[in-house]
């Protein structure tokens, strides 16, 4: 299972309810190297957001991380 180790918490203030369910990219910092994956935004915070995603293609379920929101896009530039 892939765990990014850019995952981190925000500081405070985090919504208890999901918020949304917003098809992003998120960027993932593992031990095997940085890229970005396809994510849904379901919480977030003025600093953070919460993202679900599929560690795996083939895996059903998703696994939920807090990322920076800079790690978060809905779309790559150019």
């Amino acid at each position: 299972m892939i765990r990014p180790t850019n995952e981190e918490h925000p500081p405070q203030g985090i919504p208890t309810r999901p918020m949304g369910n917003i098809a992003v990219l998120a960027r993932m910092v593992t031990r095997e190297g940085r890229f970005w994956i396809p994510a849904k935004a379901l919480r977030w915070t003025p600093t953070h957001v919460m993202v679900s995603y599929r560690p795996e293609p083939e895996q059903r379920e998703e696994t939920l991380a807090w990322l920076r929101k800079d790690d978060v896009t809905r779309m790559l530039p150019c």
